[in-house]
């Protein structure tokens, strides 16, 4: 069964607003991270995200299918 989210961290992970990203890279990830990051941050902007991403995922994917303890 795919869960929308789980809060809970794993031992040994750095939480993610303590990642700290290169904002000197000419890259365009930088950018992508710290909008990941701040949608972490705000949970009811993280939980339309994923409620999109549900719907988008819903008619091709059996959402009762996959890893146990897999995530959007």
């Amino acid at each position: 069964m795919r869960n929308k989210f789980i809060p809970q961290i794993s031992l040994g992970c750095v939480p993610i607003p303590h990642i700290e990203i290169d904002l000197n890279s000419r890259d365009d990830i930088p950018k992508i991270l710290l909008g990941l990051q701040y949608l972490d941050q705000d949970t009811k902007k993280r939980d339309a995200a994923l409620a999109q991403i549900e719907k988008d995922l819903g008619e091709k994917v059996n959402l009762n299918n996959g890893a146990p303890g897999m995530t959007f």
